[in-house]
C-alpha cells in the first residue's frame, strides 16, 4: 500500500523516492546516535528502548 503512494514520484525522479524513503531513516539514526553519546554501556540498552518507543507510532 504504502509503495503505491511513492511509485508516481519515484517514476518521476528515483532521487526524489530515495530522499522520501531515507530521510525518516537518518533521522531515526541520528537521534539514536545523540541519545547514546556518552552513555554508558550499562545503560545503553534501556536508552535504544527508549528511543525506540519514541518512534513507534511511525510502525502502525
Amino acid at each position: 500500500m504504502a509503495l503505491s503512494s511513492i511509485e508516481p514520484i519515484a517514476a518521476a525522479s528515483p532521487l526524489i523516492a530515495a530522499v522520501v524513503v531515507g530521510l525518516p531513516v537518518v533521522g531515526k539514526v541520528i537521534v539514536a546516535g545523540i541519545a547514546l553519546r556518552g552513555a554508558e554501556s550499562k545503560d545503553r540498552a534501556a536508552i535504544v528502548k527508549a528511543v525506540s518507543e519514541l518512534f513507534r507510532w511511525w510502525r502502525r
